[in-house]
């Protein structure tokens, strides 16, 4: 998944993220390679891995077949071509990443950069995963996130799944390496209802919660989940009631610290249209959300809130991955509105 975003504002250095990459970028692929080498088996190679992205400030073209990496940098209505053939010390040799994708291993690239005036790398915001299923109901990954951890992954984990005589047991074992905290999930599901419970060495116990699904007249569902947050002290509840079975619920949620309840109705129109205002039991005032559905997966999605934005985003699957476009307006300084974009794509 390589999920670049942008706002909408001019690019003033547009070759910065040229003088950037190099010395940074290195760091961060070899973790993210490393990462990928610890999960790694024998497989046959495949040749040639190509990728575009296509931005309204950057190209970026990377062809793992050809031993060179070059970037088109687009500012305005003038294009100007570097080709940076000193970056195959960055990847070097570029093959590592067709070696990966050979392999069959899911890699995910991630860069989400909230200004097109990128100083450093750290504005791109870069992260990476690697998962794998290591055995059956057996499966080992990392994480890795530059602004959070330069020279190492960012977590590592494992998880595993159980067949037990009250249903069926997850597992979900963590290790966060720049705060070096380990964190065990365990969660037992039996059909809808669960009980799940989070662990980790600083709190002990981090969140416990469950949920309760019980059958209504006229194929309608209530489903009650009380929950218990070490981390606000505070209980919370979530009340989900069908009111007309496939077409309109309500959800109530409930929390101790924000001491304050939401009410949502979601109400299916049709087969595209579903709308949903929220009440706020405490300030007394309503929120809408309206989503509708575009066909093949697309979907448009705005949320309303009179007193502070208009909050308008469209997602696009896509063949080659996701486009996320997405729109925010405040009401009270509507020029202030900012417009990003964002592009995933995942790499098997």
């Amino acid at each position: 998944m390589f999920s670049p975003s942008f706002k909408s504002r001019s690019c003033s250095r547009p070759y910065a993220i040229v003088k950037a990459l190099p010395a940074r970028l290195s760091q961060a692929m070899k973790i993210i390679y490393s990462m990928a080498a610890l999960l790694l088996a024998a497989a046959p190679a495949r040749a040639g891995l190509s990728l575009s992205v296509r931005l309204p400030e950057i190209k970026c073209s990377l062809a793992t077949h050809m031993h060179e990496l070059s970037f088109l940098i687009v500012s305005g209505a003038s294009v100007k071509r570097t080709d940076v053939h000193h970056l195959l010390s960055v990847i070097k040799p570029a093959s590592m990443l067709s070696t990966v994708v050979c392999f069959n291993l899911p890699v995910t690239l991630q860069v989400t950069a909230t200004d097109t005036t990128v100083k450093d790398l750290s504005t791109l915001n870069l992260e990476g995963a690697v998962e794998t299923l290591l055995a059956d109901d057996v499966v080992v990954g990392g994480t890795y996130n530059y602004n959070a951890a330069v020279a190492k992954p960012e977590e590592v984990y494992i998880k595993k799944a159980f067949d037990v005589k009250l249903g069926d047991l997850a597992l979900d074992a963590r290790y966060r390496l720049p705060t070096q905290v380990a964190a065990l999930t365990a969660t037992l599901r039996r059909n809808a209802d669960y009980i799940r419970a989070a662990f980790n060495t600083d709190s002990v116990v981090e969140r416990v919660e469950g949920s309760k699904r019980f059958s209504l007249p006229g194929e309608r569902q209530l489903a009650l989940t009380p929950a218990w947050d070490q981390s606000t002290r505070a209980f919370e509840l979530t009340v989900a009631q069908d009111i007309q079975a496939g077409k309109t619920n309500a959800v109530l949620e409930l929390s101790q610290a924000d001491k304050d309840g939401k009410l949502t109705l979601n109400h299916q129109v049709d087969d595209a249209n579903t709308i949903s205002p929220t009440l706020s039991l405490k300030r007394g005032y309503l929120t809408y959300q309206w989503t509708h559905l575009l066909g093949d997966g697309a979907k448009l999605q705005t949320t309303l809130d009179p007193f502070t934005d208009l909050d308008v985003t469209w997602s696009d699957p896509g063949k080659g991955g996701e486009w996320v476009t997405r729109a925010n307006i405040p009401l009270k300084e509507p020029r202030t509105a900012t417009l990003s974009f964002k592009r995933k794509f995942t790499f098997q």
